[in-house]
């Protein structure tokens, strides 16, 4: 059977709260850096499992500026696809020239 891990910045504070993220993320999606809006009031919690080659990760996090640079792309040595469905909130996306917007 399947286990769901729950993981989250709480408890953390300023910069640790920001790397402890960005490595959860790298771990639970792909390479990628998150600027957080306001580092002092950033929150970020992970729900993720693993069912055979596929894992789900549904995230919640407080305003934040995230990128792959290209050497994190470059580093990974992977192709990942991913799918994201926005439930709550809303996020601008840009990607190889394109732009959308998600809502839920």
């Amino acid at each position: 059977m399947a286990r769901i891990e729950v993981v989250s910045t709480e408890g953390l504070s300023g910069r640790k709260k920001v790397e402890y993220w960005n490595d959860l993320a790298t771990s639970a999606m792909t390479a990628m850096t998150a600027d957080p809006a306001d580092i002092a009031t950033f929150c970020g919690r992970m729900r993720r499992m693993e069912v055979g080659e596929m894992r789900a990760v549904e995230v919640f996090s407080h305003g934040a500026r995230v990128e792959r640079s290209p050497a994190q792309i470059a580093r990974s040595g992977e192709t990942p696809f991913l799918l994201e469905l926005q439930l709550d909130g809303i996020s601008d996306t840009r990607q190889g020239g394109l732009e959308t917007g998600l809502a839920p």
